[in-house]
C-alpha cells in the first residue's frame, strides 16, 4: 500500500451530461436594448477602459462617486468623468 506524500498530484476529471431546456423570452431583446442605451450614456464607450472597479462602502456610508468628488479626483488620475459609481 502506498501513501501519497506532499510531492504526489491527484488529479480528477469529472465530467456532468446534464440534460436542459431553454425557453424563449420575447422581452429579452428590448431589456438588452436599454441596458445598452443605458451603457451609452453613462459611460466612456470611447475611451480605454477597465470599467467600474470602485465599490459602495455600504449602507449608511457616502458612495464611491460622492468620496472621489469630495476628494477632487473626479476627471484626474484617470477617473471617469461619467461612469464613477454614484
Amino acid at each position: 500500500m502506498s501513501r501519497l506524500t506532499s510531492h504526489h498530484v491527484v488529479r480528477a476529471l469529472c465530467t456532468l451530461d446534464l440534460p436542459f431546456r431553454l425557453e424563449k423570452d420575447a422581452g429579452a431583446p428590448e431589456r438588452a436594448r436599454e441596458c445598452l442605451r443605458q451603457r451609452r450614456a453613462t459611460q466612456p464607450l470611447a475611451e480605454r477602459s477597465v470599467g467600474c472597479v470602485f465599490r459602495n462602502p455600504g449602507p449608511g456610508a457616502q458612495s464611491a462617486g460622492a468620496l472621489i468628488d469630495r476628494s477632487g479626483l473626479k476627471g484626474k488620475a484617470q477617473v471617469s468623468l461619467t461612469a464613477p459609481r454614484q
